[in-house]
């Protein structure tokens, strides 16, 4: 056979691995990998070594699929990132602690050799949201352990905070907002307070946002005029809602608080 011949054969042979992900066998993608080295390295390798990470992880071999994420990270940082959410999220959910401790030592590389701090933030994520008690303990742990992951989760809390309203787990966004006041992050704080606001202004529940808005102020991080004014309009059960102006908003604050 020509030699482009096997080259081709060996590409064609590459995709179709690649279309039948979840039957991908560890064998199938040796093969390819001798006909990809001996004819000519069409096939790039750290894309290669990605399917090899992903058949891995199909096939339960957690050490060889870090090993390849961890060498191949600053090739495939995207692809890293993109496949290992959903497989920290398998991971802890399952609840074996042999897995979890093989992800944190991924994550420390990581952040060791490369200063990214994205997979400890999707280790934390799915900690941070497990429902047991000793999961969101080790989520703490890796906040007080890492001082620079905070700057990383900071950026989670818009997408986290919204997740959770949807499915009215008050209780984590409450969870969240302790850990920014505690690490002085102002601005997602006060993003937050305004996403609550809107919680439960949407469930019409007065005294909620009540306690909202006078927080924002004590806290100095105030909420926008625009719900500063639909407050007052609930709270006098006002129906022809209009925007009230600031010195008005004061002088009734002051009443209100």
């Amino acid at each position: 056979m020509p030699l482009m011949g096997l080259l081709k054969v060996s590409e064609s042979a590459f995709r179709n691995y690649q279309i039948h992900g979840k039957h991908r066998q560890i064998n199938g993608l040796v093969l390819i990998e001798r006909l990809n080295e001996k004819y000519g390295n069409c096939i790039n390798k750290s894309e290669l070594q990605m399917n090899f990470a992903e058949a891995y992880w199909a096939n339960g071999n957690l050490h060889s699929m870090f090993k390849i994420f961890e060498t191949f990270y600053p090739v495939e940082t995207t692809k890293v990132n993109y496949v290992l959410d959903p497989i920290v999220h398998t991971i802890v959910k399952s609840h074996g602690v042999a897995s979890v401790v093989m992800v944190s030592n991924f994550v420390n590389s990581i952040v060791v050799r490369y200063g990214d701090y994205h997979p400890m933030c999707i280790l934390w994520k799915y900690l941070f949201l497990s429902e047991l008690f000793n999961d969101n303990l080790e989520a703490e742990k890796l906040l007080s352990q890492n001082t620079n992951l905070i700057e990383n989760i900071q950026y989670l809390t818009p997408s986290l905070t919204r997740k959770m309203l949807k499915t009215h787990k008050v209780e984590c966004v409450q969870r969240i907002m302790i850990i920014l006041l505690k690490h002085k992050r102002m601005e997602p704080y006060q993003w937050i307070l305004r996403s609550l606001f809107e919680y439960y202004y949407t469930l019409g529940n007065v005294r909620q946002c009540k306690e909202i808005m006078k927080h924002s102020i004590e806290l100095n991080v105030p909420l926008p005029q625009a719900q500063q004014s639909r407050l007052i309009h609930m709270v006098l059960n006002n129906k022809h809602q209009q925007k009230i102006n600031k010195e008005v908003t004061a002088i009734i604050f002051k009443l209100m608080f």
